[in-house]
């Protein structure tokens, strides 16, 4: 969660199930857009997840939505599929996509998945 002045204008929330995390939202208030809050809180929840052994995320995006798409690829996330009509609201596409997460173990060695 971001606030500013005691106003809470961002949050991001994810399932975590075994080793994936599912992104499930990222918003931050019109008005604070553009500032990196949303970088910010997407690297925390990455951060997060991967401090409780996570080994992958994974998040939809709107087909439209073409500046949450440029964040996530510049976080590493990649596209592997699109889900047709998967937004009930307006019927619109979303893009699935995937980031493989690094994390230490023990503090001393860092590992990467898929392994080799």
């Amino acid at each position: 969660m971001a606030e500013e002045a005691g106003e809470i204008i961002g949050f991001a929330g994810a399932w975590i199930v075994l080793d994936e995390a599912h992104i499930t939202n990222i918003a931050v208030l019109k008005d604070h857009r553009g500032r990196g809050i949303g970088k910010a809180l997407t690297q925390a929840l990455l951060q997060y997840a991967a401090n409780l052994g996570v080994v992958y995320a994974t998040l939809e995006v709107r087909r439209s939505n073409e500046i949450a798409q440029k964040l996530y690829k510049s976080l590493g996330f990649e596209y592997v599929g699109l889900r047709k009509k998967y937004y009930e609201n307006n019927g619109e596409d979303a893009f699935q996509t995937v980031k493989h997460l690094h994390f230490h173990i023990l503090g001393k060695r860092k590992m990467t998945w898929p392994p080799g």
